[in-house]
């Protein structure tokens, strides 16, 4: 869920939060994907999030309870 799926290597989360797909970053989340995971930009899904106004979004449904580098 957390592999890379494009050149950047954004995962299926940072799209989701890019596009603002609310029913799908909830199924994510709630499937264990994590928000931490940096592309290649170095940019994290929740740091995504913050930009996109869905901060608390991820907190409330967000499983990995630790950041992982």
């Amino acid at each position: 869920m957390d592999d890379p799926v494009n050149k950047y290597d954004d995962t299926i989360l940072h799209y989701a939060v890019f596009h603002k797909r609310e029913k799908l970053i909830i199924f994510l989340l709630e499937n264990g994907a994590s928000p931490y995971i940096p592309n290649k930009r170095k940019q994290k899904a929740f740091e995504l999030a913050k930009k996109n106004g869905l901060t608390e979004l991820i907190e409330k449904h967000c499983k990995v309870s630790v950041e992982r580098k």
